[in-house]
């Protein structure tokens, strides 16, 4: 593990527990002192920093959110989330903890936690199999337009489908060829 990750990571633990950071601390860091030094440091900006998103901002959110009452929850939710603490959004956070930490909250599903975690993450290897434009430049390029065998054939692609993503959906736009335009009907 690199020490930027060990840093964070032993960092997300600390600020996870109520009680007993300490021993934890004295656990994680043992006698690498110049660790401890920056985790300690870390955490005492945490904790100065307050929260970024005030209280009212996400209270009185609904007063000026349109769209279905659904989604507006979902948002709020979101913004509660990130404003009590309860969903850190760090961009030294592990994508996969990310999306399991965003698909558990209400309304959240595989695509907005995907694309989160390429936007705020900066994820390379998130494919986004399920997004129509996705799916349309797939198609327009002779590719598999379906999601499975996308995400099948996106496989190749590893670690960089995030970027195999954004030129399928510029590819969105292209005239798809009379082949392609059967694929898309027949698999849509």
């Amino acid at each position: 593990m690199a020490e930027r990750e060990r840093v964070t990571s032993i960092f997300h633990s600390v600020i996870a527990r109520e009680h007993e950071r300490g021993p934890y601390l004295d656990g994680a860091c043992g006698d690498d002192e110049a660790l401890r030094r920056e985790v300690e440091e870390l955490i005492r900006s945490h904790e100065n920093a307050g929260s970024f998103i005030a209280a009212p901002a996400y209270e009185r959110g609904a007063e000026v959110l349109t769209g279905p009452a659904t989604r507006i929850a979902t948002v709020l939710g979101l913004a509660e989330a990130i404003a009590d603490g309860s969903l850190v959004l760090d961009a030294g956070r592990d994508p996969a903890d990310l999306r399991a930490a965003l698909t558990a909250l209400p309304g959240i599903g595989p695509w907005t936690a995907g694309y989160l975690a390429i936007r705020v993450l900066g994820d390379p290897d998130e494919l986004l199999a399920t997004d129509l434009a996705v799916r349309r430049g797939a198609g327009a390029l002779g590719l598999p337009s379906d999601a499975g065998r996308l995400v099948a054939h996106g496989e190749n692609w590893k670690p960089w489908r995030s970027y195999a993503a954004m030129h399928l959906t510029r590819a969105s736009t292209l005239t798809p060829t009379a082949t392609t335009t059967q694929k898309i009907r027949r698999t849509s």
